[in-house]
């Protein structure tokens, strides 16, 4: 009943911090793998427990718990396990460690780079790895001879030509571009970031100043920092982040396909792994459809060589690219097919399987998977755009039989076309829920599915003795939300303007205003409440109390003593109250001011949703409405480009930010007044374009 925008507005702005761990695990290996099926000579890492392993303390062993070696295409050990570490092959040799110390072998086992590097910082790329001596890394070349001495702090591995390397153990740590001679083509002044992958057809992501852009061969940019996030181009496409949402740009930076998933990799050919609303995996064409729609778990790497890892019923089996099992999902975990094996774990322990399903190679100490007597085919019919699946994915919501998922469908209405008889029913079955939560955010609805009802009202007024106090309160404040027939609640509500329950008096009070306006008794009771010990109930009151125009003006005088409250919430809905009530009022808008600059990034927010509605005589809180454009909390950005817009419709850093913010908004109320306001203002941006952008 607060309201999205009151106190508790930041709960629905809550960001996605998923998105940046899962687009890790698909930028990390950069650009897709092209290999050939699996041969004879091609070496693949395993590894085995130490049987000797002896404990010679508490927590203290006499080696490592297991070692690492090779098996070739046919599943042969061809390099015994000794290594406390492998890596994968590369170009003829791969990294391996002993008593933490690195170098590198060749495919019969020989050590051709000593062990004597404190770390191997890439495989061989274009001749080069990047090895760690001490406190620096630079390159060296199949012979053991620096080609770029080590003089940076990190490095990436070459690709095109080129590396990124890394200046700085702790913050403020910059990256910069180096050739194959080591010569600087871009100094270091990129930030920092984990999540960029190597070069790829032309371009790698660099970071300035928080933002993703991708620079060229010769570190300029091509395309703009402007991204929250940004992977390699593949394809054509690379998937970048903006706000909470992935989409897909050309080498342009044109959107192709807008930004609309959760998560997303880069494409195989025309398929590409995404992640639904409900964080569920699927398959995407270049038109960003749905054609393997999504019901796996857990990002993987998607699509290598056109066999894709995925995770369904909690285990892990392969698909091909028609969605068609052809290792059924039997396996702890995997990773993706590489050279036509694959590499698979069941507890804990290790085996290698090729295309056909078939054991190459197994640990001593394997136990085979639960193999499954049969499961069912997947079907996907047609290839569905995101919207129509999220469509279809919330009219089932809306139908489960779980109460609670069938209250957030309705409490998620807004974001769906829908007809309110769909609703209805399903409305009414949960006034009568078990759940009282259900029940709460039940009778909260109806307003806006059955307004005016009279076996609704009457519904609600039953509810107001409720054995649970919360959904008393709903049914309270509810009540004058639902038109003229709401009037035979009066009675009953004046009876709960003396309840102990301090939430019950004021949506009491509330409704009682809304039903009968001016009412001395209900606006007596809200104003009294501006004391009450709890900051929301203050902060409620003081919203509600701005609302109601003349009819409040007994409440100035108690309004502008709240303006010292100690709770920072409060002082954003009294000031915004105030400066209603009192259009122009100076101690309201210097109070604004301040909350406006707040280093809160939530108080900041509530400040400028609070001016939406203040009218002509508060524009002199655009200057520091302006700053909040920028702000690094994104939903912060559209709650005061909007504010901007109210005061100035053609204002053109606030229309830019409306653009921007339009696809990344979650919240219903805020993103509707984006809508709205981008209309009011006649932006010269076409529809299809907003969608995009």
């Amino acid at each position: 009943m607060y309201g999205t925008k009151n106190w508790c507005h930041a709960i629905n702005k809550t960001s996605f911090l998923i998105t940046i761990a899962l687009l890790a695990a698909v930028v990390h290996g950069g650009p897709k793998d092209k290999k050939p099926p699996a041969k004879a000579d091609q070496r693949f890492p395993i590894e085995v427990a130490v049987p000797d392993r002896v404990k010679i303390a508490p927590g203290v062993w006499s080696g490592p718990a297991t070692h690492w070696g090779y098996i070739d295409g046919k599943g042969h050990v061809v390099i015994q396990p000794r290594f406390g570490e492998a890596r994968e092959f590369s170009e003829g040799l791969a990294a391996v460690e002993i008593n933490r110390k690195f170098g590198y072998i060749d495919k019969t086992g020989k050590i051709v780079i000593p062990l004597k590097y404190d770390y191997a910082e890439t495989g061989f790329h274009e001749g080069l790895a990047g090895v760690r001596k001490g406190k620096h890394c630079g390159f060296i070349d199949k012979t053991d001879q620096w080609v770029i001495p080590p003089k940076f702090d990190y490095v990436r591995q070459f690709s095109q030509g080129r590396a990124q390397f890394t200046v700085g153990y702790e913050e403020p740590t910059y990256m910069g571009i180096i050739d194959k001679t080591g010569k600087i083509i871009a100094p270091a002044t990129f930030d920092y970031t984990p999540f960029i992958g190597p070069f790829s057809e032309g371009l790698a992501a660099m970071v300035l100043k928080g933002k993703f852009g991708f620079v060229g061969r010769q570190g300029k940019w091509v395309i703009k920092p402007q991204f929250d996030l940004a992977s390699v181009f593949s394809e054509g496409l690379a998937p970048v982040r903006l706000g909470y949402r992935m989409g897909y740009i050309d080498k342009k930076g044109k959107w192709v396909i807008k930004p609309v998933y959760r998560a997303a990799g880069p494409f195989e050919g025309d398929l590409t792994i995404a992640m639904s609303d409900d964080r569920m995996i699927g398959f995407i064409n270049r038109k960003g459809l749905w054609v393997i729609k999504p019901i796996f778990g857990q990002l993987t790497e998607g699509f290598v060589n056109g066999v894709a890892c995925v995770v369904y019923g909690g285990r892990t089996g392969y698909i091909n690219r028609a969605g068609k099992w052809i290792i059924p999902p039997i396996f702890d975990s995997g990773n993706s097919f590489r050279n036509g094996l694959a590499r698979v774990r069941s507890q804990k322990h290790m085996a290698y399987v090729d295309l056909t399903g078939k054991y190459v190679w197994t640990s001593p100490n394997w136990t085979a998977p639960i193999q499954l007597k049969s499961i069912k085919p997947l079907k996907f019919g047609k290839p569905i755009s995101y919207q129509a699946y999220r469509m279809k994915q919330w009219r089932l919501r809306l139908q489960s039989e779980d109460d609670k998922v069938s209250t957030e469908a309705i409490y998620n209405a807004s974001q769906y076309p829908h007809n309110k008889k769909e609703i209805v029913p399903v409305l009414m079955r949960l006034l009568k829920s078990h759940d009282p939560y259900c029940r709460g955010m039940a009778a909260l609805a109806l307003p806006k599915f059955k307004p005016n009802d009279k076996s609704a009202i009457e519904t609600l007024i039953a509810m107001l003795d409720d054995k649970d106090q919360d959904v008393r309160s709903d049914a309270a404040g509810t009540l004058g939300e639902m038109g003229p027939n709401a009037k035979i609640a009066v009675t009953i509500l004046r009876t709960k303007l003396q309840a102990k329950d301090a939430q019950m008096r004021a949506y009491a009070a509330t409704s009682v205003e809304q039903l009968i306006p001016g009412d001395k008794e209900a606006i007596k009771v809200l104003i009294a409440l501006l004391d009450d010990k709890d900051p929301r109930h203050r902060s409620y009151v003081a919203a509600i109390l701005g609302g109601m125009g003349s009819n409040a003006k007994t409440a100035i005088p108690a309004l502008r003593k709240k303006l010292q409250d100690k709770v920072a919430r409060v002082r954003v809905y009294v000031s915004g109250s105030l400066a209603k009530l009192v259009p122009g009022d100076k101690e309201a808008l210097k109070m604004l001011i301040s909350l406006l600059t707040s280093k809160n990034a939530e108080i900041r927010d509530a400040a400028a949703y609070v001016t939406w509605d203040l009218g002509p005589s508060a524009k002199m809180l655009i200057p520091h409405l302006i700053p909040i454009l920028n702000d690094k909390r994104i939903s912060n950005q559209g709650t005061a480009a909007v504010a901007i817009a109210k005061f100035d419709p053609q204002h053109a850093e606030a229309l830019k930010a409306l653009r921007r913010t339009l696809s990344i908004e979650t919240d219903p109320e805020t993103l509707k007044a984006i809508t709205e306001t981008l209309k009011a203002g006649k932006a010269t941006t076409q529809p299809s374009q907003l969608q995009q952008q």
